[in-house]
């Protein structure tokens, strides 16, 4: 279990300093948090990044052979070309 200490504890149970970061068992987690609760705090998940999710429909676009989607250009008055 992961927790960060919040000020300077010291027992048998090990040293820390003031923003340290503790990697420790589940076991050795809860014996600190019960010797001295305002000493450790367990950290906040990061909030994920929004994923942009790419469009799967976009409008006025036709799909090319390789897979990419294309402007078409009827849309601003140009003919389609011939294939």
């Amino acid at each position: 279990m992961r927790l960060i200490c919040t000020g300077r504890y010291r027992s048998g149970l090990g040293d820390y300093e003031e923003g340290q970061d503790v990697d420790v068992t589940d076991e050795v987690a809860g014996l600190l948090l019960s010797d001295s609760p305002g000493s450790f705090k367990i950290p906040t998940p990061d909030k994920p990044e929004p994923v942009e999710e790419p469009l799967t429909e976009a409008a006025m676009s036709t799909e090319t052979q390789t897979g990419l989607t294309a402007p078409d250009r009827r849309a601003r008055g140009g003919r389609k070309r011939r294939t």
